[in-house]
């Protein structure tokens, strides 16, 4: 409850200053304050109108931040900042992934979505995205995440506060049930990437032996699973390797037969969309479904052909 006590004082000043912090992307939970906040001012000791107006407009510096670190080192932020995420593979990937269809209404959402809110403005300064329509963007979607959370906050005052009151009884059995929650959290996501990088290997193949099959089998399907934010942060492309998306391959396989070999990739850290989706394909009866081992990086280091990426189709 030092939170609530906190805030008691000076609310609106310290619920900006926390956004503030939140905005910088440290994993502080934005969502209790707010609530806080709302409940506050049902008491009247915080003004609702300039709560909503002001919430949004304090979480607007982070993104700025990252719009223009991205801006001037491109991807490589975007590729730091996943790999401090406890779901690194899964950050990128869906992020550029969301980007590239919505562009900048991804924004109108995104806060509602996990991971999106720090890495979609980085990725938006990289792709030189322009900055008056990001900012209008980026505004309304912080609003409609703010919003119903500081309305809801003052809505359910009463219950807030005896939920505060319960929870503030509970004292240090409650802490100590947090902070063992948190560490199992942690312990399942580090197993979960370990079990990954297993299976990765498990349903992997070299790519010197994916090359060799080029030649032994003229039936072989080479899948590039690249967004095309991965070509911008490497534009190349083997040279028979056709790029599709995840739901197109799998409609396009179908009908094919189960001893068809499959090569996928993708440009993910561990290689997590090529290697689940490889388990995928297994499970439908693809037997010889792989997962390029290394990615398209690692086809490089063996000195095998690559393309320049000139602009195509995705279905092409």
């Amino acid at each position: 409850m030092n939170l609530l006590s906190t805030l008691q004082s000076h609310p609106l000043l310290y619920l900006t200053l926390f956004l503030l912090v939140v905005g910088t992307g440290l994993p502080l939970p934005a969502t209790p304050a707010l609530l806080i906040v709302g409940a506050l001012a049902a008491s009247g000791k915080a003004s609702l109108p300039f709560a909503i107006v002001l919430a949004p407009l304090a979480l607007l510096p982070g993104d700025l931040l990252w719009y223009a670190l991205g801006r001037r080192f491109g991807h490589r932020v975007v590729t730091t900042l996943c790999k401090l995420s406890l779901e690194r593979d899964a950050c990128i990937q869906k992020t550029q992934l969301t980007f590239s269809r919505f562009k900048l209404r991804a924004f109108i959402a995104g806060r509602y979505v996990p991971g999106f809110s720090i890495v979609a403005p980085p990725i938006a300064g990289a792709t030189g995205q322009p900055l008056v329509p990001l900012l209008t963007y980026n505004f309304l979607g912080t609003f409609l995440f703010t919003t119903p959370l500081l309305v809801l906050g003052y809505l359910f005052a009463a219950q807030l506060d005896t939920l505060i009151s319960k929870v503030g009884a509970a004292g240090k059995n409650l802490t100590l049930i947090l902070v063992l929650l948190l560490a199992i959290y942690i312990v399942y996501k580090l197993l979960a990437r370990y079990w990954l990088v297993v299976q990765a290997h498990v349903s992997g193949i070299a790519p010197l032996a994916a090359h060799r099959l080029v030649a032994q089998r003229p039936d072989l399907q080479f899948i590039d699973l690249r967004s095309p934010g991965d070509l911008t942060q490497f534009p190349f492309v083997i040279p028979f390797a056709r790029r599709r998306s995840e739901d197109q391959l799998l409609a396009e396989l179908e009908p094919l037969p189960r001893h068809t070999p499959i090569v996928l990739f993708c440009y993910c850290p561990n290689q997590e969309t090529s290697t689940k989706l490889a388990r995928t394909l297994r499970r439908k009866g693809f037997k010889s479904a792989w997962s390029l081992r290394g990615g398209i990086h690692a086809w490089k280091s063996a000195g095998l052909p690559l393309n320049e990426h000139t602009s195509q189709p995705t279905t092409a």
